[in-house]
């Protein structure tokens, strides 16, 4: 979701590629001035301003990034506001599964720099291991009433940047889990839990 907010207009990450936690800045506002939200709740971390959760890529339907003149209703920010809209399952029974995996052998290795701790020898960037999957199931669970959306994502990205010791690379792993009901109470009235 990451890749969707920085490449909005006027939002400039300021750590793009710090691990998980990423910052971004809109139209020069403080890092900590932005508010995420989740299918319209407020996951913001109160402390730093950061996102406390991040849907797997495959969970998302759309990314909402109004990134200058928010209305009041979001309260005092001034920077993004972003709203993460997430997938639900509709009348037709969709089984979907993704897999992404990438070798060192296909990894630039543009810039490098020496290493101290082995007598000043150079290192590159080094992608030790890359595998993504991602699986989703999402239908009706009552016909035109209530339906469901569930999904896994298991990710390992693997890897060291120039100057660092390609023996000890930096280990990014995550396992996503996520479940959403949709339920329509009356025609003009929908209830969502995820």
């Amino acid at each position: 979701m990451f890749d969707l907010i920085r490449a909005a207009p006027g939002v400039s990450p300021t750590s793009p590629s710090s691990g998980n936690v990423t910052t971004i800045s809109a139209f020069g506002s403080g890092t900590n001035e932005n508010q995420f939200l989740f299918d319209g709740t407020n996951f913001t971390c109160p402390c730093s301003g950061v996102a406390r959760a991040e849907p797997g890529v495959d969970f998302i339907q759309e990314v909402h990034v109004q990134s200058v003149g928010a209305s009041a209703e979001y309260g005092n920010m001034q920077g993004a506001v972003i709203n993460v809209v997430t997938r639900q399952g509709g009348e037709r029974l969709l089984f979907d599964s993704a897999y992404y995996a990438q070798a060192q052998g296909l990894t630039s290795r543009a810039a490098t720099l020496p290493y101290p701790g082995a007598s000043g020898s150079p290192s590159g960037y080094e992608r030790t291991r890359y595998r993504d999957l991602t699986a989703t199931l999402g239908g009706p669970v009552v016909r035109d009433r209530l339906w469901f959306f569930t999904g896994y994502q298991y990710l390992r990205d693997h890897d060291s940047q120039p100057g660092t010791d390609p023996a000890r690379p930096r280990r990014y792993e995550q396992d996503k889990a996520f479940a959403k009901l949709t339920w329509r109470l009356t025609p003009s009235t929908r209830l969502e839990q995820s």
